[in-house]
């Protein structure tokens, strides 16, 4: 044991108390050498041996040294969480910043999408006009041309008439002015029609025409056999080159006609497979119109569809598939015909003899019972009963491919009619011939009472007969001009 410190100012005991002294404060920190200062001043005279006073001064610094320690491991600590914070605010800050893009990106995208649509729309309503324009002017050029050449038919006539007179011939002539096949005379469809009962035969007993109604709303569709006079038939196919080939003989074109050329002007060419539709010929043809406003089957389709006060023509469309023509879509009728009520019936009328290599219309039994559904965006395609397939599927029909009842009006030879219901849906195949058209006239009739709804603004057909700002009242007035929807049939006894 050493001797105990002594307060005394023996200089060998300070010297020794200094050593210790020096050894302590070498391992200790700025901080703790204040605390040995304070200690050697005024806390050295409480122990009594120099090893008390040691184990003081190494219990002190292992105190402040854990202390010290604690402070900072609890700084690590909370700079280590502080970094995980910055770095979580960082990645939430930046996956805020790629989501507001995204949706930017987005808002974009959808931007740029309806643009892209509103101007398709006005590019194909321009194109529309603008192909209605040339339309327009080729015909007026056309008759233009067919006015000049039978004025200098007359002047050449009158010159010859004048020369033959000269010489004494008295019974020379000079010709028509305006040739039959150009002539723009108008004919008097009441007279017209009169005469459809010498080429329509759909006569029917009461009871076989009960039969067939009921038939009809079962089936959704009939067939009349030979129902139009074979030579009629031809004057029809005839008359429907001559229309093609700008030849009008009420004075005014189809609706609709399609610019055509030396490979499909005439439809017995068969060079080209372009489906080629025209409609309402009826404005332009004599005998179309005779034969769309035929009381015989004005009569026959109001009292299929149980129309009370009589049937009305509200439009004809003429298709003409050549050699090699694609598949028509399946579809329905009655969501292009903006009338209330919204009946529609149409009577098919094959111009050609329905060979099953022609690709004859087809219907879908029972189908005009369907509920609503979408119409195809294309009517031309090989896989043309895709849209049917799926309108079946959500009436609850299992494997429509192989449930469903498909009929084809193959056999039916040209003069044959089919009467549809407008629900109907309904399409055809393609025509694999290689030398055969397939022609025939579609005939949409509605009751002869309807009157247009507000989507007839939406359609380039009908548009023209409903004013734009025109009310649900206004519309209820607005009778449909006999001129363009004829009455075919009225029922004289309401």
């Amino acid at each position: 044991m050493l001797s105990p410190l002594l307060p005394a100012t023996d200089s060998s005991h300070k010297r020794h108390y200094d050593v210790l002294l020096r050894q302590a404060l070498h391992v200790t920190t700025e901080r703790e050498r204040s605390r040995i200062d304070l200690l050697t001043r005024h806390e050295s005279l409480n122990y009594t041996t120099i090893e008390q006073y040691a184990r003081a001064l190494s219990h002190e610094r292992r105190h402040h040294s854990i202390a010290l320690a604690l402070e900072v491991t609890r700084l690590s600590f909370h700079a280590k969480f502080l970094r995980c914070d910055i770095h979580a605010a960082a990645e939430i800050s930046e996956e805020a910043r790629m989501n507001n893009i995204i949706k930017n990106i987005t808002t974009m995208k959808k931007d740029m999408n309806e643009e892209r649509g509103r101007v398709v729309m006005e590019l194909e309503r321009e194109e529309e006009r603008i192909s209605n324009r040339l339309m327009l002017r080729l015909e007026e050029v056309t008759r233009e041309k067919r006015l000049l050449e039978c004025q200098i038919d007359s002047l050449v006539g009158g010159v010859h008439h004048d020369l033959m007179g000269e010489k004494g011939d008295k019974h020379a002539t000079a010709p028509s002015t305006f040739p039959k096949e150009v002539s723009f005379i108008v004919s008097n469809d009441n007279s017209a029609a009169h005469q459809t009962s010498a080429i329509v035969n759909l006569h029917q007993s009461d009871e076989s025409l009960e039969s067939m109604r009921e038939s009809f709303q079962q089936d959704g569709f009939v067939v009349f056999h030979c129902a139009i006079e074979p030579s009629f038939v031809n004057t029809l196919k005839t008359r429907l080159d001559k229309v093609l080939q700008g030849q009008f003989n009420r004075g005014s074109p189809p609706d609709k006609m399609p610019l055509v050329d030396d490979s499909d002007t005439s439809t017995k060419s068969g060079k080209s497979s372009r489906v080629l539709q025209l409609i309402n010929v009826h404005k332009c043809d004599d005998d179309f119109r005779r034969l769309s406003t035929s009381p015989e089957i004005g009569r026959v389709v109001a009292q299929l569809a149980g129309w009370k006060h009589g049937a009305r023509l509200a439009q004809d469309q003429v298709w003409i598939k050549p050699p090699g023509a694609p598949a028509l879509v399946f579809h329905r009728d009655s969501p292009y015909f903006m009338f209330t009520p919204d009946d529609i019936v149409t009577v098919w009328i094959a111009l050609d003899d329905m060979e099953e290599e022609l690709g004859p219309l087809e219907y879908v039994r029972g189908s005009h019972r369907w509920g609503p559904f979408g119409g195809p965006r294309s009517f031309y395609g090989d896989r043309n009963r895709e849209l049917m397939y799926s309108a079946a599927q959500c009436e609850g029909i299992c494997d429509p491919e192989s449930n469903l009842d498909i009929v084809s009006m193959k056999g039916l030879k040209a003069g044959g009619i089919s009467v549809h219901h407008g629900k109907m849906w309904h399409g055809s195949a393609k025509n694999t011939s290689t030398e055969r058209m397939r022609r025939g006239l579609g005939l949409h009739f509605v009751p002869m009472e309807v009157r247009f709804t507000k989507d007839a603004r939406s359609s380039s057909l009908w548009r023209a007969y409903v004013p734009e700002n025109a009310t649900d009242e206004d519309l209820s007035k607005i009778e449909l001009p006999e001129a363009d929807f004829p009455v075919a049939y009225a029922e004289r006894n309401i």
